[in-house]
Formats: structure tokens, sequence, C-alpha cells
């Protein structure tokens, strides 16, 4: 038989070693070594962290759920008579500023506090509140205050006049057939109050019946 030439044989041992020296196929530049680790690292991360929002929601769940506290300033402090009084000597002498009446309170307290008085009128005229309040309470009980006056028929403080009614408080004075546009002027000869009673305008009338 005829024997294959030298050179045959020489490149059939050059291509068997080249297919043996073959490199695996590279790698995109920045990709991981295994993608199988970093998807279980993100799934393990991923629950983790769903666990600890469900924990955190749970928490802030249960907190909502106590009742609220009703210790410190959220706690409603009936006025004293002493402080209605005080409340109505200070609506003559400074009108209805309710932002001003509430600052020098603050200011006269905070020198009573300190042990030492000033010459403001709250302080020399004892009108300084037991319990401190804000503008809003100041003016509410403004309110309650004219209300109360009006509906049982008394006479109107020095300044009164000034406290401005809301709508639910004149419709509380009319259904009683109360004036809520009484005055402090509204008195007879004797001191007493009049025009006490609600009598409806003509224009009220013709509303009523369209």
């Amino acid at each position: 038989p005829r024997q294959p030439s030298s050179s045959a044989s020489s490149s059939t041992t050059t291509t068997t070693t080249a297919l043996q020296r073959r490199p695996r196929a590279s790698l995109p530049t920045g990709a991981p070594a295994s993608s199988a680790p970093a998807s279980t690292s993100a799934s393990r991360s991923s629950v983790s962290s769903t666990a600890t929002t469900v924990a955190s929601f749970r928490e802030i769940n249960e907190m909502n759920r106590r009742p609220a506290s009703r210790a410190g300033p959220q706690q409603r402090v009936p006025w004293s008579n002493k402080d209605t009084h005080r409340l109505i000597r200070l609506i003559e002498h400074h009108n209805c500023l309710w932002a001003l009446i509430a600052k020098r309170q603050v200011a006269a307290a905070s020198n009573l506090g300190a042990g030492y008085g000033g010459d403001s009128f709250e302080e020399r005229e004892d009108c300084v509140f037991d319990h401190p309040r804000d503008q809003q309470a100041i003016r509410d009980k403004a309110r309650n205050l004219k209300v109360d006056l009006l509906k049982a028929d008394l006479n109107l403080y020095p300044g009164f006049d000034g406290i401005a009614l809301g709508k639910k408080e004149r419709l509380a004075l009319i259904s009683r057939g109360k004036n809520p546009d009484r005055r402090e002027g509204d008195v007879d000869a004797a001191g007493e109050p009049t025009h006490t009673e609600y009598v409806p305008l003509e224009s009220d009338d013709e509303d009523d019946e369209l």
C-alpha cells in the first residue's frame, strides 16, 4: 500500500494540536464569572428587604392602633372663674386683639416665673392666667362668653361689641329667639338690656317665602 506523505502527516498533527489548545470563549469585559451566584444573592437580598419592610409596617400598624396619650398639652383644662374674670378685664383693656393678649400673657408669666414683677397691666391688675392659653383658646372663650350673656339677657361687658360671632353661634341664638346683634349700648334708662329678642328683618321673610 501507498504510504502517506510526510507533509500530510504533519498537517494532521498540527490540526489536532490546534483543536486541543483552543481556549475557552472569553467572557465580555466586566461580566461575572458565573451569573448563578449573583442571581441567588439578589434573590436573597430581595427576600430579606421584603421581610424587613413587612415587619416595619406591622410595627407602624400596632403603633397606630394604640390610643392617643391624654397627657401633656392635648389635655383640655377648663377655664376657672378667676381666669374668666381676668379675660373680661383684658378685653376691656386691649379690646379684641387676641394675638396681643396672648403675647402679653407669655411675657407677664415669664416675669412672674423669674421672681420679679414688671409694670404691665397684666401684672399690676392680677390679670395673668393661672393656666396659659393661646390666641385661639382666648378667642373661643370670648365667643362663648358673649353667647352666654346674650342667651341670658345680661348686659354685655365693655369691649364685647368687637367679639365676632360665627354662623354656628348666631344660629344657636336665633333658634332660642335671642338677638345675636345686640350691642353694649342696648340698655334702657335703668341700665337693663333692650333688643334682646330676635326680630326677623323683612328681607329675611321675603327670602323664606321664595
